[in-house]
Parts: C-alpha cells; structure tokens; sequence
C-alpha cells in the first residue's frame, strides 16, 4: 500500500467547512482519487464521497455494506486514536 498526495479541485468538507485542496491517498494501486471514493477530513474526520466534479459530498455510512462500513469504522477509529 502506497500514501500519495494529489492536488484536488478546491472543495469544502460537508462535516466543518474545511477546504480541501489535496488528497492524501492511500491505495493499493498507483490511481488517482476517483469518482466514489470515500474521503475522511483530516479536520473534523467526517466521511464523504468525491463526486464526478471531484468535489467532496456527505456519505452516510448507514448507506454502505457491511463491511465496507466496517472498514471505514477501523480507519476512522486509527485516525481518533492517533489524534489523542
């Protein structure tokens, strides 16, 4: 697994208001941030999505399968911890 950063189009996170304009990513392939990626703010840790103009939208977790809830839940977890 790789972290990459990658200039973003300039957004705000849905959660605070933060804006954003690099990605930290972290992937097990040499991609750039795409179209439904799940997005966590490093500000305020809320969730979202990219949409198709790369901009950050709200994401439900609720709205995820289980186990990719799952997932999401263990890294927002890591990063609370690290925050500490």
């Amino acid at each position: 697994m790789t972290l990459r950063a990658y200039r973003m189009p300039e957004t705000a996170c849905p959660g605070c208001g933060e804006v954003v304009t690099v990605a930290a990513f972290v992937a097990q392939n040499d991609r750039a941030p795409r179209p439904g990626d799940v997005v966590v703010c490093k500000v305020c840790l809320a969730v979202g999505s990219y949409d198709q103009r790369l901009h950050i939208r709200s994401l439900d977790l609720a709205s995820l399968f289980p186990a990719d809830r799952a997932e999401i839940e263990k890294v927002l977890a890591y990063l609370r911890a690290s925050l500490n």
